[in-house]
């Protein structure tokens, strides 16, 4: 009798101690490892905050239900910080896919996510998009509604830009009742940082200064067509910084009358260029005439735009890999806007977010998009 007991505390001593070394040098791998142990680990330090979220990953945590837990996205992206919601399934951001599924399209898609944003996302697509397997997998624990569209020979005949923001007018003539507050953007070429809905509040259309470079000194293709089409462009435009055609945000009010507006038939043909027209349509004060109320945003504000803007680099935990963009207000803008135009940042945003992670701790709901819907356009009202 005395020696199985002896047995017995011998086998549970024996226990202990393996499980003593294997939690030992399960720390020492990670202490020596650092660097290496995905992007939670950086230059050499220890952040046991991080390290409990790396195992709380290894065991699923973040996904231990059908869907991922919007709290904890910003777990897979620098600087691991948790994002303030200002938004809700009331509120909508929309975009179209026309063209195909773009090289970054799913880092712009998780980034509406890891910013806090609980707003719905829809998107409205060209049914010749055969999307990849990550795309309806992200899409699905998304809650994403996507719409289909066949492109007509009609629809084939306008500029990309044309149709985008006629298919964007019609959904919000369509589904006016069900949202709050909206937010348009282009997904080729946003990326979310924070919640954008902290900034739009109130019965207005948000509009976005581009830059303090003048009209007179930027040689973009649409200001040519200003001066063949305006006799007193000069007078008018030339001291005018750009109003960006790529984000536009308000009430679903102010946002379907901006859209009936914007993607009319006067102003389509007003320009050949998104750019052209929305600035036609501010500085030539329709908006004003219209009587829609806006708040145009400066450098300052929400959405920062990359192309002509000021900005200043720096580093999240010194790594050279974790580089973000600042604004003239010294802090990080909730949207990026033509991410496609720096390549530094874009590549800091692509090492900053590890959608890999995600996907993988990511459940499969389904090898089809759950939230599909054929959408009915009625291109003869839009552009006849």
């Amino acid at each position: 009798m005395t020696n199985t007991k002896l047995s017995k505390q011998n086998h549970a001593t024996f226990l202990k101690i393996i499980y003593i070394i294997s939690c030992s040098c399960m720390i020492l791998f990670c202490t020596c490892n650092l660097y290496h142990i995905g992007n939670f680990f950086f230059s050499n330090r220890i952040d046991f905050a991080i390290i409990d979220k790396f195992f709380n990953l290894l065991h699923g945590s973040l996904n231990n239900n059908n869907k991922s837990n919007s709290s904890e996205y910003y777990m897979c992206c620098v600087p691991y910080l948790p994002k303030k919601s200002f938004s809700s399934r009331k509120d909508l951001v929309i975009t179209t896919l026309l063209r195909n599924e773009t090289e970054y399209f799913l880092l712009n898609l998780f980034s509406i996510r890891q910013s806090g944003c609980n707003a719905t996302i829809v998107i409205i697509y060209n049914d010749e998009i055969v999307f990849s397997s990550n795309a309806i997998k992200m899409m699905n624990n998304f809650d994403v509604q996507t719409f289909s569209i066949s492109l007509t020979s009609t629809l084939k005949a306008q500029s990309l830009e044309n149709v985008h923001n006629s298919l964007i007018r019609s959904f919000l003539n369509k589904h006016h009742k069900e949202f709050e507050r909206v937010m348009s953007f282009t997904i080729e070429n946003v990326f979310f940082e924070n919640d954008p809905f902290e900034y739009f509040v109130g019965d207005y259309l948000y509009l976005f200064q581009e830059s303090l470079v003048k009209m007179k000194n930027c040689n973009r293709s649409f200001i040519n067509e200003f001066t063949i089409r305006w006799s007193s462009y000069d007078d008018m435009m030339e001291t005018k910084t750009i109003v960006g055609s790529g984000i536009f945000a308000g009430s679903m009010n102010q946002m379907e009358r901006f859209y009936d507006r914007y993607a009319s038939k006067d102003i389509r043909e007003s320009n050949p260029y998104a750019d052209g027209q929305i600035n036609g349509l501010f500085y030539r004060n329709i908006l004003d005439v219209s009587a829609i109320p806006y708040l145009l945003h400066n450098h300052f504000g929400p959405v920062h735009s990359l192309k002509d803007d000021n900005k200043s680099y720096d580093y999240y935990f010194d790594n050279k890999n974790y580089l973000y963009v600042k604004n003239l207000a010294d802090r990080v803008a909730n949207v990026l806007y033509q991410t496609e135009e720096d390549p530094l940042v874009l590549n800091g945003l692509v090492n900053r977010c590890n959608v890999d992670r995600f996907l993988f701790q990511t459940p499969e709901i389904s090898k089809s998009i759950v939230n599909d819907h054929e959408y009915s356009f009625n291109y003869s009202y839009y552009f006849n």
